[in-house]
């Protein structure tokens, strides 16, 4: 629902108020879950209308969204500094689980069973953050309804959910399209190398997501000090993405090889484009988290929306022209296009836009001091 950062970034702002925050964010997610699974079932029910054993297993596999709208909590800890707690709850889960699917490969269970699996994984992930939860909270949740929070919450994510959404397209619609001009073949090489290319993208979602509840007060109580560690952190992370641009140049067809097999070495081209499109990113990784904390995840909205025209108007001259590499140019040139250039744009992101460009040429603080 896109109600993540901004939660994590509400918590520090009134500690009286986190339980009831929780309480009707958690709402929000079960509502957003609810209509997750029926629109999955719908979809599978229309995509495979004869296949009644691929829809029994989407709707189980799709049962893991109620339970997953527990992560709230994990967004408490981490606006508190407190994620050894979630850390420990994810690995007793996942030891659980793994033992379970063990088991049911031994006694070679049918798939159904390992769909099941998940959906319990994901509840008992939940029981242990909510157990986590009110061990190191003394007071509980308070399950206070607030439909003006509610919508608070609501108009307020509204923007980022359209960003959300709008990158899942257009990071999509290049398959498709390939798909539609070129047949399902290109499409594989293509898939394979995007696989490969989105590995590396975990390491700054983890550490944006973490930096979340930090950089909301830095903001609030030294904005000098702020932009100063957001330009440090911009340029380091800046410099890592030339570096994997270095090891996908030259590593790529051996990566490739290993991962999918000989027959895919054609994607390594392909990942090697791709791969630039890492010091977009990288050199970006705090833009959503800047914006959502200056008020400004309109521009986030705009930016994101507008770059799925882009993306399918050069998809539509580079495909014919190159294949999958020309898909995989003008993915790169839109990223750059959606995270870098349209910040000078806006009023809103125009001081960050510039501590990009800067961090580009690895100009910057050289302060040590890291959120």
């Amino acid at each position: 629902m896109g109600i993540d950062t901004l939660v994590v970034k509400s918590f520090g702002e009134d500690e009286k108020e986190n339980s009831a925050l929780i309480t009707n964010a958690l709402l929000i997610k079960v509502a957003g879950s609810l209509l997750a699974i029926l629109m999955s079932f719908i979809s599978i029910c229309i995509y495979k209308s004869d296949d009644d054993y691929s829809q029994l297993l989407v709707f189980i596999c799709s049962l893991s969204f109620i339970f997953q709208s527990f992560s709230i909590v994990d967004l408490y800890f981490q606006s508190k500094l407190l994620s050894k707690y979630s850390a420990a709850c994810s690995l007793l889960s996942f030891l659980i689980v793994s033992l379970v699917k063990i088991y049911l490969i031994f006694i070679e269970s049918d798939l159904i069973w390992f769909a099941a699996v998940n959906v319990l994984e994901a509840f008992i992930l939940s029981f242990f953050l909510l157990y986590s939860y009110y061990s190191v909270v003394s007071d509980g949740l308070s399950f206070r309804f607030s439909l003006n929070k509610i919508k608070s919450l609501v108009v307020e994510s509204f923007p980022v959910l359209v960003a959300l959404l709008s990158y899942c397209l257009y990071s999509r619609v290049d398959q498709i399209m390939l798909e539609n001009m070129l047949g399902v073949g290109s499409v594989g090489l293509y898939s394979a190398a995007y696989k490969l290319y989105e590995v590396p993208f975990i390491i700054t979602i983890m550490l944006a997501r973490s930096l979340v509840a930090v950089m909301s007060d830095l903001y609030k109580n030294n904005i000098d000090s702020y932009y100063n560690q957001y330009h440090y952190l911009c340029r380091f992370w800046t410099a890592v993405s030339y570096l994997l641009v270095f090891f996908f140049f030259f590593f790529s067809p051996l990566l490739v090889e290993t991962v999918f097999g000989s027959e895919y070495v054609g994607a390594s081209s392909i990942l090697v484009i791709l791969s630039f499109g890492q010091i977009a990113y990288y050199n970006a990784f705090l833009r959503s988290n800047h914006l959502i904390i200056s008020g400004n995840s309109s521009v986030m909205m705009k930016t994101t929306f507008c770059s799925v025209f882009i993306n399918i108007f050069l998809n539509y001259i580079m495909i014919p022209l190159w294949g999958g590499v020309g898909a995989a140019l003008s993915t790169v040139i839109t990223q750059f296009l959606s995270l870098l250039l349209f910040n000078l744009f806006f009023e809103g992101a125009r001081e960050i836009g510039f501590i990009q460009l800067r961090s580009l040429l690895l100009v910057g603080p050289k302060c040590k001091d890291v959120i």
